[in-house]
């Protein structure tokens, strides 16, 4: 028997933290020292029953001491607990076509390039649309509905709104599939949008249907101009500005979508409260970089990590919820095992063609495309999706934080490594940074 490679000693604190099964587990002094001199030992029981006396046993049950076999079987029920393989998420490439042209879009990446060359300028039919739709309704045709069960639809580009007759033939063909029971009452229609073009009339359509509207911001105009720039190269704040006024005065549903950059870092505790308050905002999301899609400081994650934990904090005080960074923390005390944060187990991407990837982000590689709206799903190139976790990766054993981390983005490891199960190493080290706030302030 032997100490866990799970179990991290804050000896200062109290506690040895069993990493895979997101506890602390609280130990006298005397006990934790004598774990911390036997880290590579590996002893009898007999031994082991002198050495910790009465609490011999927490530590077996907690494990913090284990067999081999022990350790093995706890990986296996902790890989299976963050696996999700049944499709609950429709990506809707409806065009390739932006009028933004943002320094850090994930399109730019070398494994993307789907907005730029002979396949930039495409646009999904509003046949392809329907015909998408339906594919999706017979994927999750037999789920596991029990629990918290959801079912969305994203609609996505380049700029969405640029094919507005793709987006209503899908929401319609979406209620259409919600009344003969294919597809759930709830599941959410989205659409990601830079919010510049609100003054088309599709927009009162998709208000009135409850569509929400995800608007890219990162911050005050300076900031946000930076990077977030029109074809002509002129900064689009005022007109996002504009469309988010729009929004508002029409009762949509708005969640601010803010991408974290070494531009924006010490801005992001002032700005999102503001922009919560301005436009009564109850929920957005904070984002760090996709790894290899800009160029970063050297303690970026650990930075990003900080200001937006006060930007959470901040927006928190008014009522808004900040999906990253308070879903972190939240799967952080509640001791659980963190699904998969990469969404290529549970969504199917069609672009414009009919082509199925489990991925947006990684078309011109090949290695995300997994069939046709024609032929169906390849399930031999699925499966290789669906075997990625970070309990695979050694690296990811050795982190405290393996629990309640997600495992990052397969495109973000791609960039960094050349393949899709590696360490995507902005989000790896950005979790890392929240768990070890959270665990020594705990």
């Amino acid at each position: 028997m032997r100490i866990s490679r799970f179990a991290f000693f804050y000896s200062k604190q109290g506690f040895v933290w069993q990493s895979l099964k997101a506890q602390r587990v609280f130990l006298s002094n005397k006990t934790l020292d004598r774990l911390a001199d036997l880290r590579k030992a590996d002893l009898k029981e007999p031994r082991l029953l002198t050495l910790f006396g009465d609490e011999y046993t927490k530590l077996r049950e907690t494990g913090i001491l284990v067999t081999d076999n022990k350790e093995e079987m706890m990986i296996a029920r902790s890989r299976k607990l963050s696996i999700s393989n049944q499709i609950q998420g429709l990506y809707l490439i409806v065009t390739t076509t932006c009028n933004l042209d943002c320094t850090y879009c994930l399109y730019r990446a070398s494994g993307s390039k789907s907005l730029t060359g002979k396949v930039a300028n495409r646009q999904m039919s509003p046949d392809t649309a329907i015909e998408a739709i339906h594919h999706f309704s017979n994927q999750v045709a037999n789920n596991d509905r029990s629990g918290e069960y959801w079912e969305q639809v994203t609609l996505y580009g380049g700029e969405p709104l640029l094919n507005t007759r793709a987006i209503l033939a899908a929401i319609q063909q979406v209620r259409t599939e919600q009344k003969l029971g294919r597809l759930v009452r709830d599941c959410r229609i989205v659409i990601n949008t830079n919010a510049t073009m609100t003054n088309d009339p599709a927009v009162d359509v998709l208000i009135k249907e409850g569509v929400e509207f995800q608007v890219s911001i990162d911050g005050f105009e300076e900031v946000h101009n930076l990077n977030r720039v029109m074809k002509s190269g002129n900064g689009s704040y005022a007109k996002v500005m504009e469309g988010l006024e729009i929004l508002h005065s029409k009762g949509a549903s708005i969640v601010p979508m803010i991408t974290v950059s070494d531009d924006n870092l010490n801005e992001i505790p002032t700005f999102v409260p503001w922009l919560v308050d301005r436009f009564g905002i109850r929920e957005y999301y904070m984002s760090v970089l996709m790894s290899g899609t800009g160029d970063t400081r050297h303690d970026y994650p650990e930075a990003a990590a900080r200001q937006m934990a006060l930007a959470a904090e901040a927006a928190k005080r008014l009522g808004a919820k900040d999906f990253g960074v308070c879903s972190q923390f939240h799967t952080l005390e509640s001791g659980s095992t963190s699904i998969s944060e990469c969404g290529t187990s549970r969504k199917i991407t069609v672009f414009p063609d009919g082509d199925l990837h489990v991925c947006q982000a990684l078309e011109e590689t090949g290695l995300s495309k997994i069939g046709t709206l024609r032929d169906g799903i390849n399930t031999d190139s699925r499966s290789a999706w669906l075997n990625r976790t970070r309990f695979e990766n050694t690296e990811c054993l050795d982190c405290p934080a393996i629990a309640g981390c997600g495992g990052g983005c397969a495109a973000g490891s791609f960039h960094a490594n050349g393949r899709i199960d590696g360490i995507d190493p902005n989000k790896c080290r950005w979790t890392r940074a929240i768990f070890e706030s959270w665990i020594t302030s705990g």
